[in-house]
């Protein structure tokens, strides 16, 4: 008995000991699967970084073969996979447009330093224009009569129109637009009405991407088209807008930016679009002109056109340097009997803050459309009398428009001083 106890615990042994060292044998080579096909996936998202997007297909393409051996989801690795096949044909289409300037600025005031002509319309925030404590950093889109606006809340998109100086009852914008658990933002109307930009997550690169839709009715948008790079990159890009009076367009990009920084472009737009020969450049140019690595490297061939260009970027600048110069000395903003402020970093409350830099938006634009309107009814003065008629309707919209203008920025004031007296008081 004794022995047959013996053998049984040395066989009992025997059998649980290999077992056991088998165990960790095969733990130790699921490890380095794992680590193997991790590596597989970062080096999927480091390749669609630096722009090798066929490098970057293959890499998510041996990741997901080894999740379905491991049984394991594949959903995610699956929508990287179709964002580097998007990058792969962009990058067969990069647009050859001239970027004349960049600059980095605080995003969360980046659209304070867009400057567009009146007519290109007006650009705030939602928590401005609506005065909400929301911070769900929508935009809010008006257009140079005031009678459209179209605006993002939530991430999605509305639309407005006014009717007797009253914004109708906001209308979500019909499908394909505004796609479930998509983020939709940054709107904006070029002047023909129609032609609608804006940024989404749907069918994008991965964040925000730019795309461009139109509306052939009321009520009916087109497929909405990504317009590719160099605009759109694997970062955030938004804010696309077009200049037509001074042919200028803008857009922004959190592209090689830290966190809270943003790079605004300023370009020349393409009456239609025209593309890089591929066969003229080596991979390494093509990628370059893709990313944006450098602004000058699209001035090549195009001395006359960025020249133009960057005149009329600095005659912009100066008009609205004199705007501000005039304004800060002819509106020194009276808080209240004891304080006086000339400069938006005077303000201690960031919600009178925000407001003042609001108001000075729409006293500059204000001032604009006063020197317009003065233009507009000496022309109508010095006309022939049968040709007077023609020009009343135009003159009479502008008259509504400077009007109106004028309230909003007495508002605005209001407010900014309400709010810094409120804050002041409390602290």
């Amino acid at each position: 008995m004794k022995l047959s106890y013996l053998f049984n615990v040395v066989l009992i042994s025997l059998v649980f000991v290999p077992s056991n060292a088998q165990n960790k044998a095969t733990a130790h080579k699921r490890t380095i699967k794992t680590t193997a096909s991790g590596s597989l996936l970062d080096n999927g998202d480091r390749l669609m970084t630096a722009y090798k997007w066929n490098d970057a297909v293959n890499a998510y393409k041996k990741y997901i073969s080894q999740l379905v051996r491991e049984k394991t989801p594949t959903e995610t690795t699956q929508s990287k996979l179709e964002q580097a096949q998007m990058g792969a044909k962009m990058i067969n289409g990069v647009e050859r447009v001239v970027i004349i300037d960049s600059l980095v600025v605080e995003k969360d005031s980046f659209l304070t330093k867009y400057q567009l002509s009146t007519d290109a319309g007006l650009l705030t925030t939602y928590e401005q224009y609506f005065k909400s404590n929301d911070k769900n950093y929508g935009t809010v889109y008006i257009n140079e009569l005031e009678n459209r606006m179209i605006y993002s809340n939530n991430g999605k998109l509305y639309n407005c129109t006014k009717l007797i100086n009253k914004w109708s009852t906001p209308q979500i914008l019909p499908a394909p637009l505004n796609i479930d658990g998509q983020n939709y933002n940054y709107p904006f109307l070029q002047t023909d009405g129609t032609t609608l930009s804006y940024a989404s997550t749907a069918e994008s690169l991965g964040k925000l991407d730019i795309f461009i839709t139109s509306n052939d009715s009321a009520d009916t948008y087109l497929k909405p088209q990504n317009i590719g790079m160099p605009f759109n990159s694997p970062d955030n890009d938004y804010m696309y807008t077009i200049d037509e009076t001074n042919n200028l367009g803008w857009f922004a990009s959190d592209r090689r930016q830290p966190e809270n920084k943003v790079c605004i472009y300023v370009f020349v737009p393409n009456k239609t679009k025209k593309v890089y020969d591929q066969s003229t450049m080596d991979a390494k140019q093509l990628i370059h002109l893709a990313e944006i690595h450098a602004i000058r490297e699209t001035w090549v061939d195009n001395d006359s056109i960025v020249q133009a260009a960057l005149q009329r970027l600095s005659e912009i600048k100066k008009a609205n340097d004199v705007s501000i110069k005039r304004t800060k000395k002819e509106h020194l903003f009276i808080v209240n009997d004891k304080i006086s402020y000339s400069e938006a970093s005077d303000f201690k409350s960031p919600e009178a803050k925000k407001l003042y830099i609001h108001y000075e938006q729409l006293y500059n634009q204000l001032k604009q459309q006063e020197a317009k309107l003065e233009d507009m009814r000496n022309t109508y003065a010095n006309t022939e009398a049968e040709k007077r008629e023609a020009m009343i309707p135009g003159l009479m919209d502008l008259e509504k428009h400077v009007s109106l203008l004028k309230r909003q920025a007495k508002d605005t004031e209001k407010f900014a001083r309400n709010a810094e007296n409120i804050y002041q008081k409390k602290n």
